[in-house]
Order: structure tokens, then sequence, then C-alpha cells
């Protein structure tokens, strides 16, 4: 080609040059000054028609991963429904008050947002055991405490968080245990699914939040760690570890035999937590208290998966033959 060059553009490259430059004719990208140095120009587009439509590219950077983050995980309807309902509890409180003091002020969602943050930096610093007295000390504590906000302002905050309207929570609990968080956290939940696309392996669990307040349906479960808390079934990418979705434990009456359709309860968990990945040609792995033999054959059948488990030797679909392990002949 008398040494001149080839450029290769592609589709993502073309649509950036244009964007920065205001240009709306591919061909005018091309146009060069030096034209003796360029013998042509190609671009190609690339074929995306196979990719899944759900997936969404992972952010690049830290920033673009704290921003990912921010806007995946506390978008602005959980922020705001924290602050409603908060700011209703601090008005009240301040009604009791003649003289309002800074602290005793409403707050808002980058308030709300900074408060979040200090409890998520507080979780990965370990620092939950400490006082608050302890956290915010010039002498001991980290900086970026005193930073955010006062120690104060924090333990009013913490104190007034809300989120729901606690008015109205007696009568959501009569039907739904959850309903003092559960509008953020279907949210949030929803949020965890649109997030990620899992790999080809799946996994469903039980998992015992530590928690020793007064909660309905708080556990006690001896052979845990925490042996108090709050029960969750998750569902989590086999790979990576990520939550996709989960379901809290809220006592007996939603495992009774009326609410799960008569199918056993491990059963009915493992299908309504697997429910958006049915069809999608991926499996999942359970433990005995999720496993049977019936679950094994609705999932391939109906559900478009396949399943790797352990069963318990006492079900009654287990033939005995299989249970003779000490006479059973080894081929």
């Amino acid at each position: 080609m008398d040494g001149k060059k080839k450029v290769l553009y592609s589709q993502a490259e073309l649509d950036e040059i244009m964007n920065n430059s205001g240009l709306t004719d591919v061909s005018a990208i091309f146009e060069s000054d030096d034209e003796s140095e360029i013998d042509h120009v190609e671009y190609e587009v690339e074929d995306d028609s196979d990719m899944d439509k759900d997936y969404e590219q992972p952010p690049s950077s830290d920033d673009d991963s704290e921003e990912f983050m921010d806007e995946q995980c506390f978008q602005n309807n959980i922020i705001d429904e924290k602050v409603q309902w908060t700011n209703k509890i601090i008005r009240q409180r301040a009604a009791k008050y003649t003289n309002r003091r800074g602290g005793l002020s409403l707050t808002e969602p980058d308030e709300i947002r900074a408060l979040l943050g200090l409890l998520i930096f507080s979780g990965g610093q370990r620092d939950n055991h400490l006082t608050t007295r302890e956290m915010f000390s010039p002498k001991t504590g980290p900086p970026i405490y005193r930073a955010a906000m006062s120690e104060d302002r924090f333990c009013f905050l913490l104190s007034c968080l809300r989120f729901d309207d606690k008015d109205t929570r007696a009568q959501r609990q009569t039907t739904d245990k959850f309903a003092a968080i559960r509008v953020i956290w279907d949210i949030f939940i929803d949020n965890c699914g649109k997030m990620y696309v899992p790999s080809e392996t799946v996994t469903v669990d039980e998992q015992l939040l530590a928690f020793h307040g007064n909660c309905p349906f708080r556990m006690y479960i001896p052979s845990k760690p925490a042996k108090y808390g709050i029960k969750l079934f998750l569902i989590c990418d086999s790979k990576s570890k990520y939550m996709l979705r989960a379901i809290p434990y809220l006592g007996k009456e939603d495992t009774q035999p009326q609410a799960r359709g008569g199918i056993n309860v491990g059963h009915k968990i493992t299908k309504d937590l697997t429910e958006p990945y049915h069809n999608r040609n991926r499996n999942v792995t359970t433990d005995n208290w999720f496993s049977s033999v019936p679950l094994v054959t609705d999932l391939p059948h109906n559900c478009g998966m396949t399943l790797v488990g352990t069963v318990k030797a006492n079900k009654k679909e287990i033939p005995q033959e299989m249970k003779e392990i000490r006479t059973r002949m080894v081929e």
C-alpha cells in the first residue's frame, strides 16, 4: 500500500469520537489534512444479538464501582423512603422542645447516605464492638467519622431512623410480619437481581443473621455460631458468592401446607428463589434440607434447571434397597 496506514475503528470508538466532536456523519470523521499517510479507514459493528440483554457491563474502575453500587443498591427511592419516615420521627421529637437545637434539624438524602456509609465502614473496620465515644474520639477513632458528622448527630439519627410509617405498621403487620422494612427490602432484593447475571451454577442455602433484639420471628439454632438471629434463605452465584435473592423466614405460618401448595418446604423455597432463572439451563446446588426426589424431578421437567444435592436417608422416596448400605453389593 506504498507505506500508507490502515486504520480500524470499532463501533464504540466511533461513538466516542462522534460524541466528543459533535459530528453526526460517520464519513466526516475520516477527513484528514494529511491524507497521504492514511490509505483507507474501516470500521466494524459488533453483533451483540446473542448476548444476554439483562447483562449490565461491570464497572471498570473503583470510582465507577462506587457509583454503580450507589445507583443500584441505594437508589433514590430507597433513600427517599428513609428520609420521609425518619423526618416524621424527628418532627415528633423536636415538637417536645421549645428551644430547638441544631441537632434536631431535619435530615436529607445526602446525610442519610453519609450515615449508611459510616455504618458500612464501621462494619468493614470491625468497629461494631466500640462505643460511639471511642469511634468519634480524636485520639483513637478514624477521622472519617468526625468528618461526616458529630457523635451527637450520629446517635440522634440512629435513634430516629425509620423505614416505614410507624403509625400504620401495626395494621400492616397483621398480614405481613416483615412490614417494618418490606418496601425497602423488596426494592433492594430486586436491585440485587438486576445488578448481576450469575454463572451456570447457583447455590441455595440458609443463613442465620445474628440478632438478639425483640422480633416475632427470631430463631434459636444451637448449631449455628450466632445461635440467635433472623434466618434468611439465599440463592447465590456459586463462583462469585454474590447474593442474587433472599427470602426471610417469618415463622411457621408461611410453611403450612396450604401456604406452600402441599409440597415440601425446601421444595417451595428452592423454586421461589430460582424462579428468575427458570428455563435458563442453570444448575442449582442444595443441601439435604432442601433436596428431595420430587424437587429433583420437578426442576428439569418444569423449570429447565438441573439439581445437585444430598438427600436424607429417611426420605420416604428413597428405596429400601438403597438404604441397606452394609449388605448392598457394589457393582
